[in-house]
């Protein structure tokens, strides 16, 4: 019998089921298992790997690499806390072409070296050219291997038997999930089951194959699914995240891809489905040496991904009061000193704490993120011992030179005077920042290794202080950025997770926008940066969302800013400054916007989800008009006082019902609005001036600044630089206007209009409103798009929206085929129609051929069936209305 290789089973995964024996195998979920002590002689050792030993980490081969290895699974200081459970998490790098993994990332040249003799496939231009330089996908044409994730659990037990007065273990888990720190609560277990049983593997052995009894498929079919996942997590409101998830609505198996929810996994594992979680049961496993009590305790998934890697800290705690500190210090650096390498100390907090600030200052830096950090030499350590530090000098140099950042989390003082490591030097426990402007000079050049240091006794003393003993950082930077002044309002506002992540994503695009506003200014395009590197050089924020920055998103978003200027001078500039002309520019500007988001939301759904999730963190744009997100100081800026002016003001922004703090009318949604707004547009505005009447005009005191006039000439340069508007908008917005009311004001047709009116079809009003109604339409077709209109959507708007949507397809039911309508269509008995020469030729014709079609049947032998009722006589009775010109 012929068997197929492993290779090729794996193309073959899709056809041939796996076995839940062939899965565990597989290590799908979990690779490695890892158990490590400390030796009172040897100090932190590896005792067992599982089910093999890791690539490069050999027990036997090399044993240098395991005790660094094992370094990091036993933190030092664990056993002044003995009885508690502490968590780190370390990496490890894979070198594709070696096929062992190693601690610290493989470098760019190294790849390129070794794989000097493989083939390079050239890509086709594609034709588009654009301001803005966007990178290829790299990651495509020369993936970079999944990292290793391994989350530990060490604790300490007093033995005193034990000359060090504990003995100290740890279990770590490797796997290249993402999530992994769901398995946190079945490790803390594990290791205390293995801490009593005098280090029995087959502990180990069981808790590694316990989680991979589990087809965590699904979940990952969701996670996978970035377009949807960057929808979800900007929603920020729990009411419609609950609708979304609700196991009775069809939201929830839309999303699965599934006609009935599944009630087990694919190896009768028990699934339930509660809010916006999964939660897994352990139904197929049973243990034999771990307790019954393993397998009752569920393991529980968020389907909404709002972070690459999930934390449990608060990012108020810890993570904005750093940004607060750090973010100002970058703006005073240099536009060349874009890389940095940063360490984060802290005696007092745990290292688990430690840790998930580290993994969330990578979060902020899309440290993972192949397609932006492929050029760069990036290194990630959630937590060092001091035996790396040499190594770490070796690969990061202090006069190298590239692009490069480090964050690197340490638990010993002894690091703040190792300058030629660091650029900044955080104080967690004092929240205290060092830069090399506070390091003395001649410090570089004294430098001593850590064996003299350590044997000096004031040394010694200077670090059970636990303070910093450098300057702290006094001075204040020249100006407030937008995001300084921001994170201050976070801070004292005290947001969650959710909200803080959504802010920084408004800003992203805010700045976005102005920065595009820069390029397209240019003379020349002839720019080496690509678009991200350039927003980092120009705004010192290293905070980036690449959903942003790919080219279609980019163009959503400047559509979607060119129809919110349109909308300005359409509906509320002052009408006698301009010509007809210049208002039917207006009015051409924002059918283009709208037929460019319609035509790029009707190709596939992720396209719409992409568009979803830009008009979701659409900015405050009004922002632009006044301050100059570069060069302006938002430190002496009132953020309230200013948002209540974009209230009161005659503009888009105006209709802004947003609360009174800051960051909740900063969060609040404009996109919607901004997508209504040209439904209640007048047909009176394709006609001359003279034809308007003063009830339909609305008249306004907008005046645009000249910042404002800029943006208008960035983004409308084709048109030429446009630094005046005027408005015309129906007379209509009391939100509380009836249905009946709607019906008559916003009809597509209208029978008691002038005689120029017959010639609407013809306007671009009527075009725009038909695209708007359109572009609504997909988005109430799409399952999150419809609870957004459903939930978010003015009533006024609502209801000009079903009102225009249904005369528009009144108007296109009338182009269907009789053959669609047949079954709709009501019959008249006895009521002969008159009808055109070319219908009754039609009729002749039909008539004979049922007539032959009568012959033949009465040649057959007569079967007693029905008689089916003539096509002829059906056709008669349709009432067709007479055409003189037919």
């Amino acid at each position: 019998m012929f068997r197929h290789s492993s290779t090729i089973r794996s193309g073959l995964n899709g056809h041939i089921k796996e076995t839940h024996e062939e899965h565990t195998l597989h290590h799908h979920n979990a690779h490695f298992i890892l158990a490590a002590e400390f030796d009172n002689k040897q100090g932190p050792i590896i005792k067992h790997q599982y089910p093999k030993s890791i690539p490069g980490f050999k027990i036997s081969s090399n044993q240098s690499s395991t005790m660094n290895l094992a370094s990091l699974m036993i933190p030092n200081s664990i056993e002044s806390t003995p009885g508690r459970a502490d968590f780190t998490v370390f990496i490890l790098y894979k070198h594709k072409f070696k096929q062992t993994y190693q601690i610290f990332p493989i470098t760019n040249s190294e790849e390129q070296e070794n794989g000097s003799g493989t083939m390079t496939i050239l890509e086709e231009d594609e034709g588009h050219s654009s301001p803005w330089k966007i990178p290829r996908d790299n990651h495509t044409k020369n993936p970079k291997e999944q990292p290793l994730f391994f989350v530990n659990v060490v604790s300490a037990r007093r033995d005193t038997t034990n000359k060090r007065g504990a003995i100290i273990k740890s279990i770590a888990l490797g796997t290249t999930m993402k999530k992994f720190r769901i398995f946190k609560p079945l490790l803390a277990m594990a290791l205390d089951e293995y801490m009593h049983s005098n280090n029995d593997v087959r502990i180990l052995i069981e808790c590694f194959n316990m989680v991979n009894s589990l087809d965590l498929s699904l979940i990952n079919r969701v996670h996978s699914n970035i377009s949807l996942q960057n929808v979800l997590n900007s929603i920020n409101d729990e009411d419609i995240t609950l609708e979304i998830f609700d196991v009775k609505g069809r939201c929830l198996r839309s999303i699965l891809n599934v006609n009935e929810l599944p009630k087990t996994d694919c190896f009768g594992n028990k699934i339930t489905f509660k809010q916006h979680h999964i939660e897994y049961q352990f139904s197929s496993f049973t243990p034999t040496v771990l307790p019954s009590t393993f397998v009752k305790i569920p393991l529980q998934i968020d389907m909404v991904d709002y972070d690459s890697i999930k934390v449990d800290i608060n990012y108020n705690d810890h993570v904005l009061k750093f940004l607060r500190n750090f973010i100002p210090e970058l703006c005073k650096r240099g536009l060349s000193a874009s890389s940095w390498r940063l360490f984060v100390n802290s005696t007092k907090e745990t290292k688990d704490t430690l840790c998930q600030f580290v993994i969330s200052l990578s979060m902020f830096l899309k440290c993972f993120d192949f397609q932006y950090f492929d050029n760069a030499h990036l290194i990630i350590f959630p937590y060092m011992d001091i035996s790396f530090i040499d190594e770490f000098r070796i690969e990061f140099p202090n006069n190298r030179s590239g692009l490069y950042f480090s964050v690197v989390g340490v638990s010993n003082p002894i690091f703040e005077y190792q300058h030629d490591v660091w650029d900044f030097y955080y104080d967690m426990d004092h929240d205290s920042l060092l830069t090399q402007s506070d390091v003395a000079p001649n410090s570089h050049s004294s430098a001593r290794s850590i064996d003299d240091l350590t044997k000096n006794k004031t040394f010694k003393k200077m670090f059970q202080k636990n303070n910093s003993s450098g300057s702290l950082i006094t001075s204040k930077p020249s100006r407030t950025s937008l995001m300084s002044k921001l994170i201050n309002y976070l801070v004292d506002e005290q947001h969650d997770n959710e909200t803080i992540l959504n802010v920084l994503k408004r800003i992203n695009t805010l700045q976005l926008l102005h920065l595009l506003q820069i390029i397209s200014q240019r003379k020349s395009n002839d720019s080496e940066l690509i678009l991200k590197d350039e927003y980092i050089i120009t705004y010192k924020d290293f905070i980036i969302f690449p959903e942003f920055f790919e080219y279609s998103s980019l163009n959503v978003l400047r559509s979607l800013h060119e129809l919110e200027l349109s909308l300005n001078a359409i509906i509320f500039s002052r009408r006698e400054k301009y010509s007809p002309s210049e208002k039917g520019i207006f009015l051409k500007r924002a059918l283009s916007s709208l037929k460019s988001l319609y035509k790029y939301v009707s190709i596939n759904k992720t396209n719409m989800a992409n568009f979803l999730n830009i008009c979701l963190n659409y900015p405050v744009t009004q922002l632009l008009y006044s301050f100059d997100p570069i060069r302006s100081d938002f430190g002496p800026l009132d953020l309230k006082r200013e948002f209540k002016k974009l209230k009161e003001s005659d503009s888009v922004e105006g209709l802004s019902v947003g609360s009174a703090k800051v960051i909740d009318y900063f969060m609040s949604e404009r996109s919607l609005r901004l997508l209504c707004l040209p439904l209640l547009l007048n047909v009176e505005l394709d006609y001359e001036a003279s034809n308007f009447s003063d009830s339909t005009i609305l008249h306004s005191q907008f005046s645009h600044t000249r910042n404002e006039n800029k943006m208008a000439a960035g983004f409308w340069q084709s048109d030429g630089s446009m630094s005046n508007f005027s408005s015309l908008y129906e007379e209509s917005t009391d939100q509380a206007v009836s249905y009946d009311a709607m019906s008559t004001t916003f009809s597509f047709r209208d029978d008691t209009t002038t005689s120029s009116s017959r010639k609407e079809g013809d306007g671009q009003v009527n075009k725009i409103k038909k695209i708007a109604v359109k572009l609504l339409y997909r988005i109430e077709k799409h399952d999150v798009g419809s609870l957004l209109l459903k939930d978010r959507l003015n009533p006024m708007f609502r209801a000009a929206y079903n009102t225009l949507k249904e005369d528009l397809f009144d108007h296109e039911s009338v182009r269907t085929s009789l053959a669609d309508n047949f079954a709709q269509v009501r019959l008249k008995q006895d009521s002969p129609q008159t009808v055109s020469p070319k219908r009754q030729e039609l009729l002749e014709d039909l008539d004979s051929i049922l007539e032959k079609q009568e012959t033949i049947r009465n040649q057959q032998p007569k079967i007693q069936k029905a008689v089916r009722p003539s096509i002829l006589d059906a056709l008669n009775q349709i009432a067709i209305p007479h055409k003189n010109d037919d």
